[in-house]
C-alpha cells in the first residue's frame, strides 16, 4: 500500500476549498465568468449524494431507521399533499376577528396601564416589580421566559393582573395569526407543515400557525361544498401514556374507569382545585416542570395525588438512571434527545419524562394520520391539533367515516399502550357560541 503523500493531501484540501468557494459564489449569484457553472453544480450534486449516503449509513446503525422509513418519510408525502390541497378560509370572518381582537387588546392595555402602571408586554421592569410584589415566587423568574408564562398560567385565576397579562398574550398571538392569514388575501391558504417540528417529534404548522388559534376563532376554517369538518380528539392522552409507560396499574385503572383530572381535583380539594387547574398542573408535569415548582407556583402539593402511585416514582428513577448512563432519553422507535451541551456534569434534566410521554404521543398521532390516509381515501387530512386531528369528509358519509377515524385512533393507541382502553371523542372544532360578527 502506497504511503499518503502530505503534499497530495494539501493539494486535495486546496482543490476542495476552491470548489466550495466557487459553489458559494454561484449559489449567491456573485461568481465571475471564469467559473464553470456546470462543473460547480456537478460538484454540489456529488456532495449531496455523499452526504445522503453517509446519513443512510448512520441511520442504518441507529434505532431510528424503522421509524424514519415507515413513518417520517411516508408522512412527509401526506403533509405535502395537505399543503398543496390547502384549507378554505372565510376571509370576511378573518377581517372581523382582527377588528374584534384589536378592540379587546386595546381595552386590556388600558386597564394594565391605568390600574397597574404597565404600558406593554415588553415593559419588563414594571411587570417584574408588580408581579413579584403580588407573588414573591416570581422573584427568581425572568420575565417573558417559558417558566414565567407557565407560572402566570397556573396563577391566572388568582390574580387580576396575571389574568390580564395572560389574556393579552393569548389575544395578541391570535391577532398575529389572523393578520398573517388576512394578508394573504385568498380563499385558500396553504400552511407549511414541519413534520418534525419539535424535539419530541410533534408536527408544527407554520405560516400561518393555525394550531395555536383559539377555539373562538377557528370557524374561519370552512369546508368545501358538500363536505363537512370532522374533529376527533384523544381524551386524557398524556395521562394515559404516562400510566402505560410507567406500567402503573392503579393509574391505568383510573384512566380506564374514571377521569384522572377529576381525581386530581378531588384529591387536592375540588373546591380549590378545579378540573381545569388540575389538568394544567398535570400538563406542566408532563412538559417537564418539577413537582416542586408546580407546588411553588400554585401553592398546591400535587404529590398528594402522585404519591398514591409508587410505580411512577420508580419509573422516574429508571428514566433518570438511563439518562445518566447513556446521555440521552429514547422514546419508542428511536427519537433520542441528548443531554444539553452545557450539562458538563452529566446531571438529570427537567425534560426527561416529557420526552418519553410527548415523544410517544407524537408518534401515535403520526401513525393515526398515516393509517387513515392509507386506508380511507374519502377522508382528507387538514390539520394536526396537538392530541386531535381535523379532517374534511363528504357530508353523506359523516357517520361512517367518523367511526373509521375513531377506530384508527383507538387501534394505534392500543398498539403502543395495550393496557389502556382508549378514550376518543368527536368534538366541535370551534366554540358553538363563538363571537358573532
Amino acid at each position: 500500500m502506497n504511503e499518503l503523500n502530505p503534499a497530495d493531501l494539501e493539494l486535495n484540501k486546496s482543490t476542495l476549498q476552491v470548489s466550495i468557494e466557487n459553489a458559494k459564489a454561484v449559489i449567491l449569484g456573485i461568481h465571475s465568468h471564469d467559473i464553470n457553472v456546470a462543473k460547480v453544480y456537478s460538484f454540489i450534486l456529488n456532495c449531496i449524494e455523499l452526504i445522503y449516503a453517509e446519513l443512510i449509513k448512520e441511520l442504518s446503525l441507529s434505532s431510528e431507521k424503522d421509524r424514519f422509513m415507515n413513518v417520517e418519510r411516508k408522512l412527509n408525502n401526506v403533509l405535502f399533499e395537505a399543503h398543496k390541497r390547502g384549507i378554505r378560509i372565510d376571509s370576511k370572518k378573518v377581517r372581523g376577528y382582527i377588528e374584534h381582537l384589536n378592540f379587546e387588546i386595546y381595552k386590556i392595555k388600558n386597564r394594565l396601564q391605568l390600574e397597574f402602571g404597565i404600558f406593554s408586554l415588553h415593559d419588563y421592569d414594571n411587570i417584574y416589580l408588580k408581579v413579584q410584589n403580588e407573588f414573591p415566587i416570581f422573584k427568581d423568574i425572568i420575565v417573558d421566559t417559558r417558566d414565567f408564562w407557565d407560572a402566570v398560567k397556573l396563577q391566572a385565576d388568582n390574580s387580576e393582573l396575571l389574568s390580564l397579562l395572560y389574556l393579552q398574550k393569548k389575544l395578541t398571538k391570535n391577532k398575529d395569526i389572523l393578520a398573517r392569514i388576512g394578508s394573504l388575501d385568498t380563499e385558500y391558504i396553504k400552511p407549511y407543515f414541519n413534520y418534525f417540528g419539535t424535539v419530541t417529534g410533534r408536527i408544527l404548522v407554520n405560516s400561518p400557525a393555525l394550531q395555536q388559534t383559539n377555539r373562538k376563532y377557528r370557524d374561519i376554517i370552512i369546508p368545501n361544498a358538500d363536505m363537512e369538518l370532522i374533529y376527533v380528539d384523544y381524551t386524557q392522552f398524556e395521562a394515559g401514556i404516562l400510566a402505560s409507560e410507567a406500567n402503573e396499574i392503579k393509574l391505568i385503572q383510573m384512566y380506564n374507569d374514571k377521569d384522572i383530572y377529576i381525581e386530581i381535583s378531588n384529591k387536592l380539594g375540588s373546591d380549590i382545585v378545579s378540573r381545569e387547574l388540575a389538568k394544567k398542573m398535570f400538563f406542566c408535569y408532563c412538559y417537564g416542570m418539577s413537582k416542586e415548582n408546580i407546588r411553588m407556583y400554585t401553592g398546591k402539593n400535587i404529590d398528594l395525588f402522585f404519591g398514591e402511585f409508587p410505580d411512577l416514582e420508580t419509573f422516574e428513577a429508571h428514566v433518570g438512571e438511563q439518562f445518566l448512563n447513556s446521555g440521552y432519553v429514547e422514546t419508542s422507535s428511536g427519537n433520542r434527545r441528548y443531554k444539553s451541551l452545557n450539562n458538563v456534569n452529566n446531571q438529570k434534566e427537567g425534560w426527561l419524562i416529557s420526552q418519553r410521554i410527548q415523544g410517544l404521543a407524537s408518534l401515535i398521532i403520526k401513525e393515526v394520520i398515516l393509517d387513515i390516509f392509507t386506508n380511507q381515501k374519502d377522508i382528507e387530512f387538514l390539520l394536526p391539533m396537538h392530541d386531535a386531528i381535523l379532517y374534511r369528509v363528504p357530508k353523506d358519509k359523516v357517520d361512517e367515516l367518523t367511526r373509521c377515524i375513531e377506530d384508527a385512533y383507538m387501534s394505534i393507541l392500543k398498539k403502543y399502550c395495550p393496557s389502556l382502553n382508549p378514550k376518543v371523542l368527536k368534538k366541535a372544532f370551534f366554540e358553538e357560541e363563538h363571537i358573532g360578527l
